[in-house]
């Protein structure tokens, strides 16, 4: 199977390795990241025709100048590792000559940090490059399982969520907390907005054809979906759940000038995810009183003709937004 990038050239574009750099040392991590990063975003469909153009231009190119700034950057993280060390039949050794010495390890850790941001960050860059072209452009794209998958969310990009919580303008982060998200989506969003508005939403979400209607209402819905999400985050993030079970990262002192990172304090960590949690749930009660004050048989019909829809004359327990705890409404308010 062919690459997206074949060429150390090619990776200078994006990653200024020495001209002297040797290709086929990192092929295999080149071969790792397609298949553990691009093809999942762009599918396997349309990964092949780009790897079959022979001399790509317009929208092409520029979909594979995307995918390759991403693609040489990961690949560089993944070979860090084997950058200063050789594997031998007799067992490992470190290269070192004359005139080059071996990095500090917290420049390596530095240039490995950097590469693996950078990197996820030039996924998130495909995805919104292909979301901003119209259909037709990348037919086996628009085909794709992939295409669905990456909007099939309330929030779907990290532009978005970022002017609702601030995750640092970081994909890999979007990611690591998608699971979150889904938990909000089925046990806060859901059971407000009701099966068959819910669906209509979402259907429209993935679709781009958001009515004004419902483009308005996802305000609400985004501005509780991002602080709730991080809510449910937070006990699986800072910790890693691996075949030694599950622990927590930490660097030794060992006076290399490594940064060390170190878990929030138990105060700080409770103080956020309190403030999360309230905030999530205090838009929940807007979106919930937003429907009800302006949903009738002309808009949000399939919420006005449901079950959960309450007079706002009739809501005397109800004020300013504020949730009550309702029976069998899968929603409780402490």
């Amino acid at each position: 199977m062919g690459h997206l990038i074949t060429t150390t050239e090619q990776i200078r574009e994006f990653v200024p390795v020495a001209s002297s750099f040797k290709f086929d040392e990192i092929e295999p991590q080149i071969n790792d990241v397609e298949q553990e990063y691009i093809i999942p975003i762009i599918g396997q469909a349309q990964f092949d025709t780009l790897v079959a153009l022979g001399g790509p231009t317009g929208t092409n190119l520029e979909l594979i100048k995307r995918c390759r700034n991403a693609l040489a950057k990961l690949a560089v993280m993944k070979w860090i590792p084997f950058g200063n060390i050789n594997v031998q039949s007799g067992g490992f050794s470190v290269k070192a000559t004359d005139t080059a010495q071996i990095a500090s390890q917290w420049r390596v850790d530095k240039l490995e940090e950097d590469m693996r941001r950078e990197g996820w960050n030039a996924l998130h860059r495909i995805l919104t490059y292909l979301w901003s072209q119209p259909e037709g452009i990348f037919d086996d794209w628009d085909a794709s399982d992939e295409k669905v998958e990456h909007r099939n969310w309330l929030i779907y990009s990290v532009d978005d969520f970022n002017k609702y919580y601030f995750i640092q303008n970081s994909y890999e982060l979007f990611c690591r907390i998608k699971p979150g998200q889904r938990e909000v989506m089925n046990q806060y969003i859901l059971p407000i907005l009701g099966q068959d508005l819910y669906d209509q939403v979402l259907d429209q979400v993935v679709s781009g054809t958001l009515t004004a209607d419902n483009n308005a209402l996802m305000e609400y819905i985004r501005r509780a979906t991002a602080p709730l999400t991080i809510y449910e985050s937070v006990a699986s993030m800072g910790i890693d759940l691996s075949h030694w079970g599950i622990t927590t990262l930490e660097n030794a002192d060992n006076g290399d000038n490594t940064a060390i990172r170190k878990p929030a304090s138990p105060d700080r960590l409770s103080f956020a995810l309190r403030k999360a949690g309230t905030d999530g749930r205090k838009h929940l009660g807007a979106l919930r009183a937003f429907l009800n004050n302006n949903a009738s048989s002309t808009k949000y019909a399939l919420y006005y003709d449901s079950d959960l829809y309450q007079d706002p004359a009739d809501l005397d327990d109800e004020e300013d937004g504020d949730m009550v705890n309702e029976e069998d409404s899968g929603v409780f308010i402490m």
